[in-house]
């Protein structure tokens, strides 16, 4: 039987695409979250969601397919992450109705916004430390 040998890619870029895939899902799961978790109605949650949502799912494919023409982008996702994190405080949408409503938006954000921070600093720290070292 014949076997069919896959390129044996280096680890730089198996990380690069394993953490843009991730990044890319977690973006798109911003976009749909709202309307999947019933807070489409509370306005500054749901656009800051799907807001965020598009360019952090754009930033991700960018850096994953282009990471070295897009190098400027690297730290972009990280600040994302973070400002999910904070925009539950900054603006405000965790005073909605908090043990109801609030709570769902603040803690999708808090949670998501986590994972994405995470995984885009590490993504920037080794792909500026393999571009770096690997030409």
């Amino acid at each position: 039987m014949n076997e069919v040998e896959l390129p044996n890619l280096p680890l730089r870029h198996t990380w690069n695409l394993q953490t843009g895939l991730a990044l890319a899902g977690a973006g798109i799961w911003l976009m749909a979250a709202p309307f999947l978790l019933g807070y489409y109605r509370h306005g500054s949650a749901t656009a800051n969601d799907i807001l965020v949502g598009i360019l952090i799912a754009g930033i991700a494919l960018a850096t994953t397919i282009a990471p070295d023409r897009f190098r400027a982008l690297r730290w972009l996702n990280s600040y994302l992450g973070f400002w999910l994190m904070a925009a539950p405080f900054v603006l405000g949408y965790l005073s909605y109705d908090f043990p109801k409503s609030g709570a769902v938006p603040t803690s999708n954000d808090l949670i998501v916004g986590g994972v994405v921070w995470f995984l885009s600093f590490i993504k920037a720290i080794y792909s500026a430390r393999s571009a770096r070292d690997f030409p």
